[in-house]
């Protein structure tokens, strides 16, 4: 049993009580606009609809179902992380102030993006380029920095 405020006088009552022992006020469950006469409760009009519409959405991300890039696979292969981490460290190897871990990031980053280029499940081609190209920028920058600087 749980004590409950009145809608009418605002005093505490049982949960239970049919009335607000105070003024009277009923305190039965209001109909539901959608309950029948009996009280038993109907189905909204857009239940089935609705119900009809996550069941096809059920379908579409159904894990044995393809996407719509092919059939599901593993989130990245070894090829990917390798791309994505050489990339990674030549963009950190570019941005960094400090020349000399500059070079050996930009150094490392090539050398990921080559060996992720000759890997034969690599779907980030782009990223391993990248990692190359970006790789190059930055030891060019940072050897030449070093070369007109020191």
């Amino acid at each position: 049993m749980a004590i409950v405020l009145c809608k009418e006088c605002r005093q505490e009552i049982s949960s239970r009580a049919k009335a607000c022992p105070h003024c009277g006020y009923p305190l039965e469950e209001e109909k539901d606009a959608f309950d029948d006469i009996e009280g038993k409760k109907k189905e909204h009009p857009f239940d089935e609809e609705r119900k009809k519409t996550e069941d096809s959405q059920k379908q579409k991300n159904h894990p044995s179902r393809p996407g719509p890039h092919g059939p599901p696979g593993p989130l990245a292969s070894p090829a990917d992380s390798k791309a994505t981490t050489g990339m990674v460290l030549a963009i950190v190897g570019l941005l960094l102030p400090i020349p000399l871990i500059d070079i050996v990031l930009a150094i490392v980053g090539i050398t990921m993006g080559s060996q992720a280029q000759k890997m034969p499940n690599l779907r980030r081609r782009g990223q391993a380029t990248a990692a190359i190209v970006i790789g190059v920028i930055a030891l060019v920058v940072n050897v030449s920095y070093w070369f007109f600087m020191v």
